[in-house]
């Protein structure tokens, strides 16, 4: 015996009971007819009806007077989820994929969400999680803890337009700073979740990471978004967040060793890519994050090379030489 695909059985259920919400006592003859292409004999009509009464709880009833099929309950929604195994699999990847949110509370969040999907799935659609537990491997940023009340806060804040107070730790400070500001935008980097928000203290819109951030409390006021704010202004979303004054062009030749690697990646809208006959790649782009490109270039090392702007030159040799002071 050849084994079902779940998939057209589903997708069969599925069919069925919208054809007995939409048709006036339909029987197993007027279902054949119409839906010929799932149902070749009365046998498998009823086993389907069957299982969508025993298994699904399809208040479905047969009127004798009739001779058709009718929905005691007219208000009963069949809860399904049309998936196929490929799209299962792609989503058992993603589950594995949230870990790098281990320390948010999306977490918890997005555990929950997987829950109800695997519970709505319908019990002849089966994943064998020990194929993506044994064969699947994710390696996540390392990431701060983010306390979940900080998280929730801030998330509610933005949502309602509301001010925060809350005391903050920048990266340069031993000491915790009370600041108030309005919450603006909400920002995930990699992993690294930061408000853009409006500072009462430094009557600017700046940049706080949700990690630093604790006892976050509504101050009863209420703001409006500036007219014109547009959070772009304030980062690339494509390269980071630590926005400078105005965009500038970057050149960049990767070296012949890890050409393909350059070349097989998008870096960023609108970059231009060339290659050069000894082998190397040369990458063009426009950007306005000055520190994250500074980060990118000391992490390949000596792979790449400045070509434009003659200060990302300078940054990088100072910052080289005071690397090798430590050796």
């Amino acid at each position: 015996m050849n084994k079902r695909n779940p998939i057209v059985i589903s997708r069969r259920l599925a069919l069925l009971i919208d054809y007995l919400k939409t048709h006036e006592y339909p029987n197993a003859v007027s279902i054949m007819k119409d839906l010929d292409e799932y149902y070749f004999s009365r046998k498998t009509v009823i086993r389907d009806i069957s299982e969508l009464q025993n298994n699904y709880g399809a208040p479905i009833a047969f009127d004798f007077s009739r001779n058709g099929y009718y929905f005691t309950d007219p208000d009963y929604a069949f809860g399904r989820v049309m998936l196929s195994e490929g799209e299962i699999l792609s989503i058992a990847v993603i589950e594995r994929l949230m870990s790098q949110y281990k320390n948010t509370p999306l977490e918890q969040t997005m555990a929950d969400i997987w829950k109800k999907v695997a519970v709505a799935l319908p019990d002849i659609v089966q994943v064998d999680s020990s194929f993506i537990n044994n064969s699947v491997s994710m390696i996540a940023e390392p990431l701060p803890v983010i306390d979940k009340e900080v998280f929730a806060r801030v998330l509610s804040a933005r949502k309602l337009a509301r001010t925060i107070s809350f005391s903050y730790r920048s990266l340069n400070s031993d000491k915790n700073i009370q600041r108030q500001a309005d919450p603006y935008h909400i920002i995930c980097q990699k992993g690294n979740w930061y408000l853009l928000a409006f500072c009462h203290v430094h009557k600017e819109v700046r940049r706080f990471a949700f990690s630093r951030m604790s006892d976050v409390t509504f101050t009863g006021q209420s703001f409006t978004l500036p007219e014109g704010f547009n959070p772009r202004d304030y980062f690339d979303p494509e390269i980071g967040i630590w926005h400078e004054d105005k965009p500038f062009s970057v050149s960049l030749r990767f070296s012949k060793e890890i050409a393909l690697f350059a070349s097989e990646r998008t870096w960023h809208t609108g970059q231009k890519l060339i290659h050069n006959s000894d082998g190397s790649v040369q990458l063009d782009f426009t950007t306005n994050q000055f520190t994250e490109v500074t980060r990118f270039v000391l992490g390949f090392g000596p792979l790449i090379q400045v070509l434009n702007p003659p200060e990302l030159k300078e940054k990088i040799k100072m910052l080289a030489a005071e690397t090798a002071a430590y050796y």
